[in-house]
C-alpha cells in the first residue's frame, strides 16, 4: 500500500491538516511538530505527489516524446539525452510510439495532449501529420522536431547531413581517392549526397558516380575500373556494400575504401569496423529538450539547430594506390 498523508496522520496521531501543513514546512505548525512529521514520513518512505502542486501551478511537469521508430537503436541514445535533461529540470517523459500510419500518429499525439503534457518532441512524424503539428503550435503547445524533417515554422534539432557528407569527401580525398561512388538505395534526395559532391567540386575533382541499386553496385564492383572509395548513405547501406564485396572476393580497404554514416552499434565490431560519421545522438536529445523548455518558460530559442557529426576512422578506409594528398 502506498504511504499517504493519512498514513502519517494515523502514525503521529495528528490531523490531516496539521500533517499537510508540516510537510509543506508551514509556519502554522511548530518546529517540533514539523520535525516529528518529517521523521515519520522518512521512516515510512513517504513520497509526496506532484499532482496537487501541478494543479495549483497549471503545470503537469510532463513532456511528450513521439517516436515512430522505437526499434532503431539510434533513437535510444536520443531518448537518453531527452530524459536526462528533462529530469535535471524537474520534468518527466511520457512516451508514445505509434505505427507509421498518419491517423495512428495523430491519435497518439492527441493522447499526449489529453495527458496534459507541456510540450512535445517528435521524431519520425509522417508528412501528412505535419499540419496537425502546426495547429498544435498555433494553439500554444510547444513542439520540437528532433533529428528528423518537419514542417516549416516548427523549431528543429538535426544532424548537419550536408557537413557530414562534406567531411566524408574530405577524408577520402585526403587519402588520395579520386574515383568515388555514392551509394543510396533509398533513391531520395538528401543533404549527405549534396555535401559529398560539393566538396569534390570545391576540390576540382570528378563528381562521385551515384548508384541506387544493389544489382548495379555489384556490376560496378566487378569491373576492373571500379571506384577506389564508396560513401554509403548510412552504416546499414555500408554493410550491404561490404557484403557484396565479400561475395565478389574483394577486400576492404585493399580493393576499395568504404565509409558510412550514423555509427550504429555494430559498426565498431571487429569484423565490421566501418569508418563512419558519428551523430552526437545524446546531444540531439539534450538540445531538443533545452529548446522545448525555453519555449515553455517564455524564453527566446533558436529556430533550428544543426549539430556537426564526428568522423570516426576505422579499418575500412585507407590510402589510395594513387597516393595521398589533393
Amino acid at each position: 500500500m502506498p504511504v499517504t498523508i493519512k498514513t502519517i496522520a494515523e502514525e503521529t496521531g495528528l490531523s490531516l491538516g496539521t500533517v499537510s501543513q508540516a510537510l509543506r514546512d508551514s509556519n502554522q505548525t511548530s518546529a517540533k511538530t514539523r520535525a516529528k512529521v518529517r521523521a515519520v514520513a522518512e521512516k515510512l518512505g513517504y513520497v509526496p505527489s506532484d499532482i496537487g502542486r501541478a494543479l495549483q501551478a497549471g503545470k503537469s511537469f510532463l513532456i511528450g516524446y513521439f517516436n515512430a521508430d522505437i526499434t532503431a537503436t539510434y533513437y535510444v541514445e536520443v531518448m537518453k539525452g531527452l530524459a536526462s535533461t528533462a529530469s535535471e529540470n524537474g520534468y518527466g517523459i511520457l512516451f508514445a510510439s505509434p505505427s507509421f500510419d498518419p491517423q495512428d500518429q495523430i491519435r497518439q499525439i492527441k493522447f499526449l495532449e489529453k495527458k496534459g503534457v507541456e510540450g512535445i518532441v517528435t521524431s519520425g512524424c509522417e508528412p501528412d501529420v505535419w499540419p496537425y503539428l502546426v495547429r498544435l503550435a498555433a494553439k500554444g503547445l510547444p513542439v520540437i522536431v528532433s533529428d528528423n524533417y518537419g514542417p516549416d515554422g516548427i523549431p528543429s534539432v538535426k544532424i548537419d547531413d550536408f557537413e557530414g557528407g562534406r567531411i566524408a569527401a574530405e577524408h577520402l580525398t585526403g587519402l588520395g581517392h579520386r574515383n568515388t561512388l555514392y551509394f543510396n538505395p533509398r533513391k531520395a534526395y538528401n543533404l549527405r549526397r549534396e555535401g559529398f559532391q560539393q566538396e569534390l567540386k570545391t576540390r576540382h575533382l570528378p563528381l562521385a558516380f551515384e548508384c541506387q541499386d544493389e544489382g548495379e553496385l555489384r556490376t560496378i564492383l566487378r569491373n576492373s575500373e571500379r571506384p577506389t572509395a564508396v560513401f554509403a548513405y548510412c552504416d546499414l547501406d555500408a554493410i550491404r556494400v561490404k557484403t557484396i564485396a565479400s561475395e565478389l572476393n574483394l577486400r576492404i580497404p585493399e580493393d576499395f575504401s568504404l565509409i558510412g554514416f550514423d555509427d550504429d552499434v555494430y559498426s565498431s565490431f571487429p569484423d565490421v569496423a566501418i569508418t563512419t560519421l558519428r551523430p552526437l545522438k545524446q546531444e540531439i536529445g539534450r538540445e531538443s529538450m533545452n529548446m522545448l523548455l525555453e519555449i515553455i518558460n517564455g524564453e527566446k530559442t533558436k529556430t533550428n539547430c544543426l549539430l556537426k557529426p564526428e568522423l570516426i576512422i576505422r579499418k575500412s578506409t585507407a590510402a589510395s594506390a594513387a597516393g595521398k594528398g589533393v
